[in-house]
């Protein structure tokens, strides 16, 4: 699911960056790299600035001076080849209220050209520990089983750059033991990490370096701007650098077709079969999925959410 990395280009590239909200500066003259393959987790307390800056890096967000490049390459939110590498979860996932977990899944895998999108969802479903729930829909999900499902968003499609905010929110303590692994896979696989994370063990587990958004606290905005990266004491585990510098949504380009589509009767998914030979929904008192597109819509109208926006 990797492509080959240039040599010597760094996967990430932040220079400079400075970004600020009125007269209150969030952070300025930041500098970092990370380097293809590794993770780089930015630790710190709330409301300094981690996530804005994992946004000016999936190019949701823009910063007022400096630039930050992905794989030697400015970052611009409309380029297709960016969308293409850069697979993101900063906030909930956004989901169309008709489609089952898995049906969500093979969308955002179709939408980026996966050969087997069934089997793809099948097999992330069962990575995030979603298998016994890939027939409900999302919207009967409890808050940490959309977190999940935001997270296999993001891992059911082709990326180079994996850019999370927080992965461990709203998981419970089992939820939390399968992140490390699968972090740590996609490393080996070539695949590089950016993420925020308040979880200790966690960024112990994966993290080549780490980054301190606490040193970002500017109590007045400074025109010499010149904060830069420095290094300090390595950690006990002597493979992981410390730096002090300081990317549901998923950001997947998910949504291929629109609701309309569905509403048709136009589903090129491959349906899961059950014991009963139908699927119920989820929800109590709408019909079953056999019951065809124009029931299921009526049964949802005026409680439907706005379909997913397309990125």
């Amino acid at each position: 699911m990797f492509d080959p990395y240039p040599h010597g280009t760094p996967a990430v590239s932040v220079r400079n960056a400075h970004r600020s909200f009125g007269d209150l500066t969030v952070f300025t003259g930041v500098n970092v790299d990370v380097a293809p393959g590794r993770c780089c987790a930015v630790i710190g307390a709330n409301g300094t600035g981690k996530s804005t800056l994992l946004g000016c890096v999936v190019g949701v967000d823009r910063l007022d001076e400096g630039v930050v490049e992905i794989h030697g390459v400015p970052v611009d939110e409309s380029s297709p080849t960016l969308r293409r590498q850069v697979a993101a979860v900063l906030g909930d996932v956004a989901t169309f209220a008709h489609l089952t977990a898995h049906e969500h899944l093979q969308l955002v895998a179709t939408g980026h050209g996966v050969t087997d999108p069934f089997d793809a969802a099948t097999q992330v479903l069962e990575t995030v520990g979603l298998a016994a729930s890939a027939d409900r829909l999302p919207l009967t999900f409890s808050s940490g089983q959309r977190r999940r499902l935001a997270l296999a968003s993001a891992l059911v499609r082709p990326r180079r750059l994996l850019v999370l905010d927080e992965p461990e929110q709203h998981l419970d303590d089992a939820g939390r033991r399968w992140p490390a692994s699968t972090l740590e896979a996609e490393k080996r696989a070539g695949g590089t990490v950016l993420m925020v994370s308040h979880d200790v063990a966690l960024v112990d587990a994966v993290a080549d370096q780490v980054v301190e958004a606490d040193r970002w606290s500017w109590p007045e905005p400074s025109p010499a701007r010149a904060t830069s990266a420095r290094s300090v004491t390595p950690s006990s585990a002597g493979a992981r650098r410390w730096w002090i510098v300081r990317p549901s949504l998923c950001w997947s380009s998910s949504a291929c077709m629109s609701a309309g589509d569905w509403r048709g009767g136009c589903s090129p998914f491959r349906r899961r079969p059950s014991r009963a030979g139908t699927r119920s929904c989820a929800i109590r008192g709408a019909p079953r999925r056999g019951d065809g597109p124009s029931s299921r819509s009526r049964s949802l109208r005026g409680r439907r959410p706005p379909g997913p926006q397309v990125r």
